[in-house]
């Protein structure tokens, strides 16, 4: 399967499918391993748009700009904007949070509650990963419904998320708080067992922005992926119904997980900064794992508390 795919292409935006592996920046080698090589390094997404456009493969038109990301785990819908006048009418668009997203993930692990919403601040952990804290000064807030997979391995579950803010790895950190980490997401699950699936099972699925007057819906199916793929997930996602609809359904009555819940459940099922050890963005990039093999871990002891007179 191609890694960028153009789904819909007009003079105002080109809306493309991404493959997961593909980060949005090309990525550079350094000047000793290019000597050695020759290798120019990783394209990201814009020099392979680019490269598409000067093979005629995408339609040339005014200039692209980009006007959100994906995480290189994350497959799905990427839009851009063509021309300074769209870019800064749907730059807005996403900035004042009125573009309306949905993303699909699986999890191999059952969450605290099978549907409501996870709000708190975010903040930077070790090694690249991101926390969600107590504080909701500034809250990332994710909505989300769960399903069982069955027919498949045990214990798998599919979520469909939808965003209302825009943080780095929101998503991600979201259904780790849950209790449920992404399947195959090594930043945020077991470095080994996610190393055993053939990508991270998250899918930016269906878009809904206006750009002036024009009211721009686009849906791109989960894939690629076995469990995307397999006939089982189809069938679930089929009868959750239109994704859209799911939420607009619901309403915002659905409960919140609090900062303080997703705090707890995070920390029980391991996932604070602390456990994904350094050198976890060089382990999601595909590096070696650095850390030491499993043992017992030594239980700590505290020194006696000095009584004052």
């Amino acid at each position: 399967m191609t890694s960028i795919r153009v789904l819909q292409n007009t003079d105002r935006y080109l809306i493309v499918h991404k493959g997961p592996g593909i980060a949005f920046h090309s990525e550079r080698v350094d000047s000793e391993e290019y000597a050695r090589t020759g290798a120019p390094g990783e394209p990201g997404v814009l020099q392979i748009i680019r490269d598409m456009e000067a093979a005629g493969e995408i339609p040339t038109g005014p200039r692209l700009y980009p006007v959100h990301r994906l995480d290189r785990i994350t497959s799905g819908i990427l839009v851009f904007a063509r021309g300074r006048n769209n870019a800064n009418l749907l730059g807005n668009e996403f900035r004042h949070g009125r573009v309306r997203k949905i993303y699909v993930a699986i999890s191999d692990r059952s969450p605290k509650k099978k549907q409501g919403k996870i709000v708190g601040d975010m903040e930077r952990g070790r090694g690249g990963a991101w926390i969600l804290t107590r504080e909701q000064n500034n809250p990332a807030i994710t909505r989300f419904f769960s399903y069982g997979l069955p027919g498949r391995r045990p214990g798998l579950r599919v979520f469909i998320l939808q965003p209302k803010t825009g943080r780095t790895h929101q998503l991600r950190v979201a259904m780790k708080s849950l209790g449920s980490p992404v399947l195959g997401d090594g930043l945020y699950s077991r470095y080994d067992l996610a190393r055993s699936e053939d990508r991270a099972y998250l899918h930016a699925t269906a878009i809904r922005f206006q750009l002036g007057d024009e009211t721009v819906e686009a849906y791109d199916p989960p894939a690629p992926g076995v469990e995307f793929e397999s006939a089982e997930f189809r069938q679930v996602l089929k009868n959750a119904g239109e994704l859209f609809g799911i939420f607009e359904k619901a309403g915002d009555s659905r409960s919140a997980m609090s900062s303080h819940e997703a705090d707890s459940v995070w920390k029980r099922t391991g996932g604070n900064d602390r456990s994904e050890g350094r050198g976890a963005a060089r382990r999601e990039r595909g590096g070696t794992d650095p850390r030491r093999k499993p043992g017992r871990r030594k239980k700590a002891t505290r020194s006696p508390r000095r009584r004052r007179d």
